[in-house]
Parts: structure tokens; C-alpha cells; sequence
């Protein structure tokens, strides 16, 4: 039997819950964990509520993590330690130093991180696992409730009690989740440990929000639902193999595969990073969508209603496009359109050549379309004319492209995202120029 001491917060007493009430999405594989779990593996716990990376080396922390954790380690001689804390700083301490130091969010961050470091190559010679901080469940409406049940926290950090709530404005459930990812990103690239993020598993790919199904029924509690365990579990035994796998992977094996390998890149840019949204399914494009289209941006959408996606192909981005507009889809291959009318609903779709029409719409959404996979020349800027006299408002083009640029690749053309830049300027005024992954987007508003 595998020995493993398991040290965190109070989020880590998952792992020593009866199993009995145990419910998830995959049954097969928790009943399975369930069934053997205790009789292969000798866990031993240290369990701290309160317990911080920030408070680790503060020895005025009521918790004394490091006292405790050192004693606990002593008794318990496992070579397999895991770690499971985080949360502590992310959901609380971060806005107690915030508002008494007047600190800023990315020094807060950076210290934590720093301290966690350090704190993790005290272990050099154990197998050790760092279960990365879980995405937040409190929504705005209870986060300041939340705060307020906890204001005696700041005393386990080695912090004074006195926490007083100066506003509620501090940080929206979509900036917190944001910057849970964001900081277990930073862990990844730093800490010398092998690391379990469970997070891709637990949010929802429209919302870019923890998933209602791992969420306490309590709306202000900070804690994930039993429906984590299996996940947990099964992570942890590709590392610590202590069963055999009952099944490839808990969500399937093709999904989970692409999270794995992507979602460290969510947030920020890389250029040579290979990104298929059939493949990944639909996180990276609402993602995309969201973030990068700027779709939720009155500023450059007000009042529009219509979007033509041009060279539509299958019908994927018309088809996600339409949870915010009225859209149509025009592309001259009768079998694509085919396609699409088929697998999706709420787009109309017609088979057109988009260069020969004449219907205006408020968006034209033109996403590498064959006649743009062309040098810039003549032909390239009469086909842009012809495209941009067909919208009224705003054009967003976007492009696959990579350095070297203005070289051909098989069929497609790897455009200099400055060139075309400055081709658009001519026509409006940019309002947004950013890249994702290998997909550079430009977003301009038509000069009427």
C-alpha cells in the first residue's frame, strides 16, 4: 500500500470525506475510485483552516504552517507529499493587503508566488504534487457576504483583525476567475513539482465560469461540491499510480488530451502554437469570441443587429456568432452550405460568391476566406473594396499567419499583420488589433 501525506487548507478535506454520498457526471469511474481508494492508499492528512503561502514563513500566523507542517512531516516520513493551498490567498488575503497596504494586485500575486517557491524547494529530495488553486464560486452578488463571514482571516495570515470592506467593487467574478488561471499559469512555469490543474475539467466553455454542477448549494461558500473527487483522484493516479485506470479519462480522452495541452495558453499569445477549435471543442472559440472580437463591446457594436460571416464553410463561427446577432453565411461551395443548413439552425445560409452580392450588413465576420490567402496586390485590394461596401458598420478580418511573414505555406498566405493595418486605415478607424495564438484579428469601424 502507497503511503502519501496530503497537506492544505480546509478545501483539501475532500480527500477524507466518506464516499457514500459521492455524485458526479461519471459515475462509472467515481464508484470505481469509490470501491478502491481506501484499501490502496494509506493517507495521512494535515488539514490547516486558514492556512496560506502567505502565512507560511510570517511566525505571527495563528495557523504556524510551517511549524505544523514541519512537525507533521517529521511523525510522517511519506516520500509523496501533496500540497493543496492557495485558495486562502486568492479568495481573501489578497483583498485584506489590497485595501489596508493600498498594494497592488500583480505585487500581491508576485509575492505569493515567490513565497511558494521557496517554500516548495524545501522538498527537493519527494515526490511532490501541487494541486493548483480551484476556480471561484461565489458570484458578485455574495462575494462582499463572503468577505464579511471571514473578516477575522487576515489574523491566521499573521495579520491584525481589523478588515474593514472599504467598497465591493474590488474584483468581478469574471476578473477573479481570470486571475485564478492566470496565477496557476505562473505556478506551472515556475515551480519545480509536478502540478495538477483541474480547472479546464470545471468551467463552462460559454460562461468562462465554474460550472454550477461543482458548486455548493450555499451561494457564499467558498468550498467545490464532492463532484471534484473523482477528478481529483484520477489525476493524481497518473502520478502516483495506486489503481489501475478504469477508463481513459474522465470526460473522454480526446477532450481531455486538448485541455491538457492548451489551456495553459489561454491567455496569452503564442505565436506557434497549433490551434484547431473542431479539435478543442468550443472553449478557445467563445473564448475568442469573447475576448478577442470584442463581441460584448457596445462601444464598437452599438445597435448592431446583422453579421455576415463570408466564406461561411461549414457553418461553426456562424453558428457561435449567433448567440449575439442575426447571422447569415454565404460561401460558394453548395456542399459546405449543405453542411451547415443541416448541422445548425439559427444562421441562414446561402450559397453565394460574397465578392458578387450587394446586401449590406451592420458586421461583416471575414475569417480567412480563400480570395484574401493572396499576396497584396491589386487583386487583394479590389476583393477588400468589393467585401467592405458590403457592410454598413464594422469589419472584422482575421487571419492565420506566422512569421516569416508575406510567404506562401501550401494554400494559405501568411500575411504581415502591419501591412494589412494599413491597408484598413484607409477605409476606418481601428478599434482593436490583437493576436490569439496564430490567428491575428483586426476590428475596424467604416468611415460613413
Amino acid at each position: 500500500m502507497k503511503s502519501v501525506n496530503i497537506i492544505g487548507s480546509s478545501s483539501a478535506r475532500i480527500f477524507f470525506k466518506n464516499c457514500k454520498n459521492l455524485n458526479t457526471n461519471n459515475e462509472s469511474l467515481s464508484e470505481y475510485y469509490k470501491k478502491n481508494l481506501y484499501n490502496t492508499l494509506d493517507l495521512n492528512g494535515l488539514i490547516i483552516s486558514g492556512l496560506s503561502i502567505y502565512g507560511l514563513d510570517n511566525k505571527k500566523s495563528r495557523t504556524k504552517g510551517s511549524e505544523e507542517i514541519e512537525k507533521f512531516l517529521n511523525v510522517n516520513k511519506s516520500n509523496n507529499i501533496i500540497f493543496f493551498i492557495g485558495e486562502v490567498d486568492l479568495v481573501f488575503l489578497i483583498f485584506y493587503r489590497m485595501q489596508k497596504y493600498k498594494e497592488k494586485l500583480k505585487d500581491i500575486l508576485s509575492t505569493i508566488t515567490d513565497k511558494l517557491k521557496i517554500f516548495i524547494e524545501k522538498f527537493t529530495n519527494k515526490n511532490i504534487i501541487f494541486i493548483c488553486p480551484l476556480l471561484p464560486s461565489v458570484d458578485d452578488d455574495n462575494f462582499v457576504k463572503l468577505l464579511l463571514k471571514y473578516d477575522s482571516l487576515p489574523v491566521y495570515c499573521g495579520e491584525s483583525n481589523n478588515f474593514v470592506l472599504e467598497n465591493d467593487d474590488i474584483l468581478n467574478y469574471t476578473d477573479r476567475t481570470n486571475m485564478t488561471i492566470s496565477f496557476n499559469n505562473k505556478l506551472k512555469s515556475i515551480l519545480k513539482c509536478k502540478i495538477i490543474d483541474i480547472n479546464p475539467f470545471l468551467i463552462d466553455s460559454n460562461k468562462m465560469l465554474l460550472k454550477k454542477q461543482f458548486k455548493m448549494d450555499d451561494p457564499i461558500q467558498h468550498h467545490l461540491n464532492d463532484n471534484i473527487y473523482s477528478i481529483l483522484f484520477h489525476e493524481i493516479n497518473k502520478i502516483i499510480p495506486f489503481i489501475p485506470m478504469p477508463i481513459p479519462e474522465p470526460f473522454g480522452t480526446d477532450l481531455y488530451l486538448n485541455f491538457r495541452d492548451a489551456y495553459s495558453d489561454l491567455y496569452h499569445t503564442n505565436y506557434n502554437y497549433s490551434w484547431n477549435t473542431r479539435q478543442n471543442g468550443n472553449l478557445y472559440a467563445n473564448y475568442y469570441i469573447k475576448k478577442k472580437l470584442k463581441i460584448l463591446d457596445k462601444s464598437i457594436y452599438n445597435n448592431c443587429k446583422t453579421l455576415l460571416d463570408v466564406g461561411c464553410s461549414d457553418g461553426y463561427w456562424s453558428n457561435l456568432l449567433s448567440q449575439y446577432f442575426i447571422v447569415y453565411g454565404e460561401d460558394n461551395c453548395e456542399n459546405a452550405i449543405k453542411q451547415a443548413s443541416n448541422k445548425y439552425k439559427n444562421p441562414t445560409f446561402f450559397v453565394k460568391n460574397s465578392l458578387n452580392e450587394k446586401t449590406k450588413y451592420d458586421i461583416l465576420f471575414c475569417k480567412g476566406p480563400a480570395f484574401f490567402n493572396e499576396p497584396v496586390d491589386d487583386k487583394f485590394v479590389d476583393c477588400l473594396e468589393k467585401i467592405i461596401q458590403r457592410t454598413n458598420k464594422v469589419l472584422i478580418f482575421t487571419m492565420y499567419s506566422k512569421k516569416p511573414f508575406n510567404k506562401r505555406y501550401n494554400r494559405s498566405y501568411y500575411h504581415d499583420p502591419e501591412t494589412i493595418k494599413n491597408l484598413l486605415k484607409k477605409y476606418g478607424d481601428i478599434v482593436e488589433y490583437n493576436w490569439f495564438n496564430c490567428y491575428f484579428t483586426i476590428i475596424m469601424k467604416i468611415n460613413t
